[in-house]
């Protein structure tokens, strides 16, 4: 717990890059394996900390600053994700959930940029996930609606990846009972777990950028 309160001081603006991307992979990185665990036992101690620490506002805080290099939103969105899991209205009034919208609609690219059109695809399968834990709440429902993101839902709804259209279909039914259309679906929110190889991966290459750097247990 108190390495976890340490990265995430580090994540703060007035620090540099290179402790803020060290602390970020970090950050994630503890996250993901405390919702993988279900918050329990040493895990605990993690997800509690997100309940009363600015962990959102931080996360939002690296994006806004950081956000154009393509290693960043995934940390990011999947971490918000994670959070959301232990309760949507902290994403809410930390701010991300404005940056999950952002990444649900894939950018327009040149055909043969596939590489970051993959990065795209990875970016928007998170926000589609933290997107379906949040449409439960009435208000995030009603702005998901406004915005006309439930017609991106009906395409990923029919997409061959089981995960992404289990998702869009879940989040779909959530918006037809909050109308009052349906009966509750039966999902739960969804953590993402894909993480951990990822951030394993993404610090070597951060390292690599910042030979000083070095990395925590």
């Amino acid at each position: 717990q108190k390495q976890f309160k340490h990265f995430l001081d580090e994540l703060d603006s007035s620090n540099s890059a290179e402790v803020r991307y060290a602390a970020l992979f970090h950050v994630a990185h503890t996250i993901t394996k405390a919702t993988e665990a279900g918050g329990t036992g040493k895990h605990a101690a993690t997800l509690e900390a997100c309940t009363h620490l600015p962990v959102v506002q931080l996360l939002v805080g690296v994006y806004e600053d950081y956000g154009g290099d393509e290693q960043i939103p995934p940390f990011i969105l999947s971490t918000l994700v994670n959070i959301s899991c232990v309760d949507p209205q902290l994403i809410v009034d930390g701010g991300g959930f404005e940056l999950l919208l952002e990444h649900i609609r894939l950018p327009k690219r040149d055909a043969d940029d596939a590489d970051q059109r993959a990065v795209d695809e990875k970016n928007q399968y998170y926000a589609l996930a933290g997107i379906y834990n949040l449409s439960e709440n009435k208000a995030c429902a009603r702005v998901i609606v406004d915005q006309g993101i439930d017609a991106v839902l009906e395409q990923l709804s029919k997409s061959p990846d089981e995960e992404t259209s289990r998702h869009a279909t879940f989040t779909l039914k959530n918006l037809q009972h909050l109308r009052g259309n349906a009966t509750p679906p039966t999902g739960t929110r969804s953590p993402v777990g894909q993480t951990q190889e990822y951030v394993e991966d993404q610090m070597r290459k951060i390292t690599a950028m910042f030979p000083k750097l070095t990395t925590a247990a």
